[in-house]
């Protein structure tokens, strides 16, 4: 199936699932236990609680043994490489346009339907 890119002036915003959070679980404190440069991700959800503190007043807070336990459990769930990330987006865009066709082909084919016994019916 061909994938088309959407025009220049249509806007598609597309989200990427890099990881679904349980109760417990933390996000974003990877750039403060590594050495990966900070990453612009989000979450995006209905339940969530999010406490946002500032990546320095944190730093000049939290315990060292602390910083060592987020750094154990950060390596168990790293960030998605760029590569899966595009990938993912690919076929996230792949699945679009493949409704898009879909929905388009079956509403022609039921309009086609619908004009061909409206014919029939008048003959």
């Amino acid at each position: 199936m061909k994938v088309e890119a959407p025009p220049p002036q249509e806007k598609v915003c597309l989200f990427v699932c890099v990881r679904i959070l349980k109760p417990g679980d933390t996000f974003g404190f990877e750039s403060l236990v590594s050495e990966i440069p900070d990453i612009s991700l989000s979450v995006v959800s209905n339940n969530a609680e999010c406490v946002v503190i500032s990546k320095k007043l944190y730093q000049n807070c939290v315990p060292p043994d602390i910083l060592i336990s987020l750094k154990a459990r950060c390596q168990n769930f790293p960030y998605p490489t760029s590569h899966a990330i595009n990938d993912t987006l690919h076929n996230q865009w792949q699945w679009f346009s493949y409704k898009k066709h879909l929905l388009k082909d079956t509403l022609y084919t039921s309009q086609s339907l619908i004009a061909e016994r409206m014919l029939l019916t008048k003959t």
